[in-house]
């Protein structure tokens, strides 16, 4: 209910912490020599950790999930839970689920 409320009426400055997940995203796929043609970010209220991803060149089709509609906007792809993906296996070349592990 927090979290929702939070998302619904943002402060500025909030996300700090996802703005800096965005950035080390893009250091550490700097090191990367490949690019990714098709590519999920899960968990993503937001479009922010899409673009940067973008930003990087080395990103082709990128899908943006969320796990619940509470929780999405309506720029987001695609409602999956990280225990039901709705992925063939081997069909992506790079997913990431930045801030999963502070829930846990």
């Amino acid at each position: 209910m927090r979290r929702a409320r939070a998302m619904a009426q943002p402060v500025a400055g909030s996300d700090f912490l996802m703005r800096h997940v965005a950035d080390d995203l893009v250091l550490r796929l700097s090191t990367v020599m490949r690019s990714f043609d098709d590519a999920v970010v899960l968990n993503a209220a937001d479009r922010q950790i899409g673009e940067v991803l973008r930003s990087t060149g080395k990103v082709g089709r990128l899908l943006e999930s969320a796990q619940d509609i509470a929780f999405a906007n309506e720029q987001i792809d695609l409602i999956a839970t990280h225990d039901a993906l709705p992925f063939a296996h081997e069909s992506l070349n790079l997913m990431v689920s930045p801030l999963t592990m502070q829930f846990v």
